[in-house]
């Protein structure tokens, strides 16, 4: 998971060039990873719930289903 933590911010370091739009669309992908990686911490994998998710990075659970169609998707990086 710390591989994954790493990757994720150095990701974030490259979307300074993109347009508005896709930032905002990595930016929040990036929060929905950040919070997973969280929730692995205190949590297994069957036990994170995508409203659980959702509501942490502050976004509906429908807004979820934008970013990651499951929550395998999650750790399919």
């Amino acid at each position: 998971w710390e591989l994954m933590k790493l990757s994720i911010q150095a990701e974030s370091k490259l979307f300074s060039a993109l347009p508005l739009k896709d930032r905002k669309f990595a930016k929040t992908r990036i929060r929905i990873l950040e919070v997973f990686l969280s929730e692995l911490e205190t949590k297994s994998f069957e036990e994170i719930k995508i409203k659980e998710i959702a509501k942490s990075a502050d976004i509906s659970e429908p807004t979820f289903y934008n970013y990651f169609p499951e929550k395998d998707d999650l750790i399919l990086l």
